[in-house]
């Protein structure tokens, strides 16, 4: 049977009915060469297998995929992870971003296995590290419903409540994380001889109030 196995190449690997886990394994670290297969392993829907065990007491059938990933010591895995801070300037008239900037923090080190870790972990673990709020603390300004954070793999968004392996990040990646800040940009109206402007008193206190308890972060 023929098996599709990911590392950091993707690699066609074809078995016989009655294989092991470890003939797997073997035969993928042939083919895809860039780790020995006593310093790797299989990952099949979110565990790791058995290298003694067979495939079928898996219920591996033909057309599987499965993860290859390094073995670290002390069986887990380590990530590195790129804070982003994006702030949105958000007109409260408009309902929608009027200007983005990001700021780029230091990169974090996780002590996350990536084989049982999932995108959510890594996103709750960065915003612990960084002192910002729960997502579920945060109050969306009017009209915002965007996700307040993201977190990529080159280049390419992951999905929350899948392992990371499962999504093909191996043991020693580097992810980027985003968090989303929104800033309020609010209007007022003037008497009939005034422009129309924004309320600059108003407005200052307004934003610093919500940048510190709508997106988590601290005010200055």
């Amino acid at each position: 049977m023929q098996l599709l196995v990911r590392g950091d190449r993707t690699c066609v690997v074809e078995v016989g009915q009655g294989a092991t886990v470890q003939t797997l394994l073997q035969a993928a670290c042939d083919r895809e060469g860039s780790v020995p297969a006593h310093a790797a392993r299989l990952i099949h829907g979110g565990r790791a297998l058995d290298a003694d065990a067979s495939l079928a007491s898996y219920a591996i059938a033909s057309g599987a995929t499965l993860q290859l990933v390094s073995r670290l010591r002390g069986g887990a895995g380590g990530l590195t992870v790129h804070p982003r801070l994006q702030r949105e300037r958000w007109s409260l008239y408009w309902k929608e971003t009027m200007a983005t900037t990001t700021d780029l923090l230091d990169d974090i080190a996780l002590d996350l296995d990536p084989v049982t870790a999932t995108p959510a972990d890594v996103l709750t673990a960065t915003a612990a590290a960084q002192g910002w709020a729960p997502v579920a603390d945060l109050l969306a300004l009017e009209g915002f419903e965007g996700p307040w954070e993201r977190l990529l793999f080159q280049g390419r968004e992951l999905e929350a409540g899948t392992p990371l392996t499962e999504q093909g990040v191996p043991a020693g990646a580097e992810l980027t994380a985003v968090r989303l800040a929104l800033v309020a940009e609010g209007w007022k109206i003037q008497a009939d001889d005034d422009d129309l402007s924004s309320s600059s008193d108003d407005e200052a206190a307004f934003v610093q109030l919500h940048a510190h308890q709508r997106t988590g972060v601290r005010a200055q």
